[in-house]
């Protein structure tokens, strides 16, 4: 009787919570917020113990267990995987349309004057570095978003030296060695434009493993290395998602992926239709450094060439090898030494940086003076990194001119014409065709004058490291006319190759 008059009394029933109910409780009673990132993602911003706020994407793989983790140990309660998917969909929309709006940085980022390096570990540290030192610390007004694979750095230690990874790595030319260095600052500066990094040698020279050293070092991920993409939007996805990204064995870098390479490192926008859309884009912008290594070969570009630093490597001495769990653990002992030192070098670029002249003679001239601003770090004297990236840079581009097609063609030319040719890009391309200089027929040698043209533009840079000098002189009538010829700085024999090392 008691039961039948509650259920038909006029008194108000108590509602049910919700597991959304519940959620929302939880986070409003523990200060976690909903907010939204630069690109409009819904994202959870949760508290961490010593200060500092741990950030990430609600609708991904870590948002949904969070969610799941939230009313398991709160609530004694699982979710279906309907009800999961409804619960973060509407998460992700209170956080898109109300949440406030934030704009999350990858593991390195400026708060004011300062560069801030985010550890990864679970206690949300971050190393602080000012003029005047660096700490290790937990609260920062930087937010760092962590994606999947994202993982921790070392903590840092004062007093390292570099002498064991030096030797680990094998890389005995001095100037070499500097390209290391200086590409790694390079990383750890906050924002581009960035230097890429190109590694050639031999099998068995250690390229993957030096890449891997690197990627440790600055920015460590589960996926260390990824295999080169076919497209523009496999590529730019992947820079989205990375800090650093190492393409290893790349075996030849198509002229559009360069282009898109170039707009990587110093930063720029790319669209493409969203998939089973019409007329809905996806827009990326970024930048970032990145690596990529190989046998030889693998880029030809020299907008690209000159925005790398490029180290050659030697093949190991076969009695030296070690296995890679010898390397990995005796990386592992001494990375924490290793990080602080170049703590130390990005101390010294934000002390020395406003007082550093801007390095003349070599692209990219922002990150090259904040590499040389950082020099007195490593006892070094004025120049020597710029000088370096200088030298490896004059090297690749003279090779790559002298063993393209088109390269070895107008050195065949040329001594041919005491030195020296002028004349339209008609008369050139008929001239290299008189001389023989396709024999290898490689595909992408230039059949057109038009096409010549816009090859010879492209490689004149290179061309010119090479001792090869392209001009253009007076229109006349007839057209536009040109003049190669040698600068006089390389002696070029009988053979096609030049007597000495670029």
């Amino acid at each position: 009787m008691l039961e039948w008059a509650l259920e038909h009394s006029d008194a108000p029933k108590q509602k049910r919570k919700t597991q959304f109910d519940l959620l929302i409780e939880f986070f409003t009673a523990n200060n976690i917020n909903l907010i939204k990132n630069q690109d409009d993602k819904g994202c959870l911003q949760v508290p961490i113990l010593d200060g500092g706020h741990d950030v990430f994407v609600i609708n991904s793989k870590r948002g949904k267990l969070f969610v799941r983790r939230v009313l398991y140990e709160q609530f004694k309660s699982s979710p279906r995987s309907n009800d999961l998917s409804d619960l973060v969909n509407t998460l992700d929309s209170i956080a898109i349309f109300e949440g406030e709006h934030h704009e999350f940085k990858l593991r390195v980022a400026w708060e004011g004057e300062d560069v801030v390096v985010d550890i990864g570990d679970e206690k949300r540290s971050i190393i602080i570095c000012t003029k005047d030192g660096w700490t290790v610390g937990y609260s920062s007004q930087v937010m760092f978003l962590r994606r999947e694979g994202y993982r921790a750095l070392p903590t840092p230690t004062k007093g390292g030296n570099l002498e064991g990874l030096r030797n680990l790595l094998g890389i005995r030319e001095d100037h070499v060695w500097h390209c290391f260095l200086a590409f790694i600052l390079n990383v750890f500066r906050p924002d581009g434009p960035y230097f890429s990094l190109m590694i050639d040698g031999e099998q068995g020279s250690g390229k993957s493993f030096l890449s891997t050293v690197i990627k440790r070092i600055t920015d460590p991920n589960q996926v260390e290395k990824l295999r080169f993409p076919r497209s523009d939007r496999d590529l730019m996805i992947q820079a989205s998602k990375f800090f650093l990204i190492i393409f290893d064995n790349a075996s030849g870098v198509k002229q559009a992926l360069s282009n898109t390479l170039c707009s990587i490192a110093t930063g720029g926008g790319f669209a493409t239709r969203m998939l089973h859309t019409d007329d809905d884009l996806m827009i990326f912008n970024v930048c970032r450094p990145f690596i990529i290594n190989g046998i030889g070969g693998f880029a030809y570009n020299p907008d690209l060439l000159e925005r790398g630093i490029h180290m050659s490597l030697s093949a190991m001495d076969p009695d030296k090898r070690k296995t890679e769990k010898e390397l990995n653990a005796a990386l592992e002992a001494m990375l924490p030494g290793v990080l602080g030192v170049f703590m130390d070098a990005v101390v010294m670029a934000l002390k020395n940086h406003s007082t550093t002249a801007t390095p003349k003679g070599i692209r990219m001239s922002d990150a090259a003076k904040w590499v040389a601003a950082a020099e007195p770090a490593f006892g070094l004297v004025e120049g020597t990194f710029v000088n370096a990236m200088r030298q490896s840079q004059n090297e690749t581009m003279g090779r790559v001119a002298i063993d393209s097609a088109l390269g070895q063609g107008i050195i065949k030319l040329l001594k041919k014409s005491d030195g020296q040719f002028s004349g339209g890009h008609a008369e050139l391309l008929q001239a290299l065709i008189d001389v023989g200089a396709n024999e290898s027929r490689d595909p992408f040698f230039p059949t057109s004058s038009s096409r010549l043209s816009s090859e010879l533009s492209k490689l004149s840079p290179a061309l010119k490291k090479a001792g090869i000098v392209v001009e253009k002189l007076p229109r006349q009538n007839t057209g536009s006319r040109i003049q190669i010829r040698f600068d006089g700085t390389v002696d070029y024999h009988e053979d096609d190759a030049p007597n000495r090392e670029f």
